[in-house]
């Protein structure tokens, strides 16, 4: 039995010590080393990298064998032997082609790609902000929902003992069976919104769980301190200045800009024909048996000076050009409305004033023993409790509000704290 009892304590103590939870600073690590959404992203980087290698290659020269004879006439002169008893019949020509390209075109290209893969790391930039915005305000939400259920519960508890009590005491006829009825039925209705806070839980907790990968991870690893870290606010005129400077939709809307002015530049230089630089070779075709020659090959640019392709990328660029203002006006007008709900939020919750130290349970135990003391009716007990209850709720509510309301400003600001 004693072996068996030292068995078990090892075992609770080996348990305890590699029971691991998780801080907001823990989950936010495991959201960058696992989300895999975050991470397919990042190859995107990786294919615009190589799009800009591929765009700095110089094109392939071009090789013809041409006019090759597979028979001679008997007009045919002999030529001198190629390899061995080979070549006093053939005939044969041969080309090497290289297109020059003219307007620093493969330059222009290049800086394309390079627009568009920085492009594609604003993009990567914004979703790493924008899924751990959602991962930390799905962390606070939780943190709210178990204090509400915290409360709840021990209402819940208060409640359930009272029940007892009444139904003992209206078995006994002391009390109106009515009584203990209405008790019956605020303990309904608690344990149903204490139902429905564990469904909000596992909501926020299953959103933790897809943006952190982490493999087992149970609701209870979900570490809270007793406060969640208060956020330092800028004044509004530096919280504007950031935000039009870091903003990724802002700043994907400038690189956009700066692609359709890059395509632009592109085509107009497409306007200047390339050139294709010759080398002949032709055995037995002329009045030289081994004729060497050099050549130039160009487009006249009579009827296409590619006019539409211009048009067309002009168009793009002012088009870029109005969705950014757009968007910039748009998000100045979304972070008024946000700071403006968050000054109405921090004005009520200052006014709230610093709360009693006194525990809830300490409370309710306090007022059902006045009520069992028949020195408070029970209308009176069930009007304190439920508006005590529900201005605490409120309360966290308030709070929980505000923090998301800061997280949608930080987002916003593109900054990050």
């Amino acid at each position: 039995m004693k072996k068996v009892f030292l068995i078990s304590l090892f075992y609770c103590c080996f348990q305890s010590l590699w029971a691991q939870t998780y801080t907001l600073e823990a989950l936010e690590k495991a959201f960058l080393e696992n989300n895999l959404l975050l991470l397919a992203e990042r190859y995107e980087i990786d294919r615009a990298e190589a799009a800009i290698i591929q765009e700095r290659l110089w094109s392939n020269p071009s090789l013809t064998i041409d006019n090759v004879n597979l028979w001679t006439n008997s007009t045919f002169e002999k030529q001198p032997l190629l390899i061995g008893n080979f070549g006093r019949n053939q005939q044969f020509a041969l080309e090497l082609e290289q297109l020059i390209e003219t307007a620093s075109k493969r330059r222009k290209r290049v800086k394309v790609r390079e627009s568009e893969k920085l492009n594609q790391e604003l993009e990567v930039e914004a979703l790493l902000l924008s899924l751990r915005s959602e991962l930390r305000k799905n962390y606070k939400q939780l943190f709210y929902t178990k204090k509400q259920s915290t409360i709840l519960a021990e209402s819940i508890a208060a409640y359930t003992e009272l029940k007892e009590i009444y139904a003992k005491q209206s078995e006994k006829q002391l009390i109106p069976v009515a009584s203990f009825y209405r008790i019956n039925s605020e303990l309904i209705g608690l344990q149903k919104e204490a139902l429905a806070l564990k469904e909000e839980e596992i909501a926020y907790f299953h959103q933790i769980a897809v943006l952190t990968q982490i493999p087992n991870l149970q609701l209870e690893d979900v570490y809270f301190s007793e406060e969640l870290p208060s956020i330092f606010l800028k004044s509004n005129e530096e919280i504007l200045s950031l935000a039009k400077e870091h903003n990724l939709s802002l700043r994907l809307k400038k690189s956009d800009i700066s692609i359709q002015e890059n395509e632009l530049a592109l085509a107009k230089s497409n306007r200047v024909p390339d050139l294709n630089f010759l080398l002949n070779y032709e055995r037995g075709g002329n009045v030289m048996q081994n004729f060497v020659g050099i050549g130039l090959k160009m487009d006249i640019p009579i009827f296409n000076r590619n006019t539409g392709n211009i048009q067309g990328a002009r168009h793009a660029l002012q088009s870029s050009q109005r969705m950014y203002e757009a968007e910039r006006v748009a998000l100045e007008h979304q972070i008024q409305s946000l700071l403006q709900k968050i000054a109405n939020l921090k004005q009520v919750l200052g006014g709230m004033g610093k709360p009693a130290k006194t525990s809830v349970t300490d409370l309710l135990r306090k007022f059902s023993n006045q009520l069992n003391n028949q020195q408070i009716t029970l209308l009176e007990y069930l009007d304190f409790t439920q508006s005590y209850r529900q201005s605490q709720i409120d309360l966290l509510d308030w709070e929980e509000e505000y923090m998301v309301l800061l997280e949608e400003l930080d987002f916003l600001m593109g900054t990050g704290h």
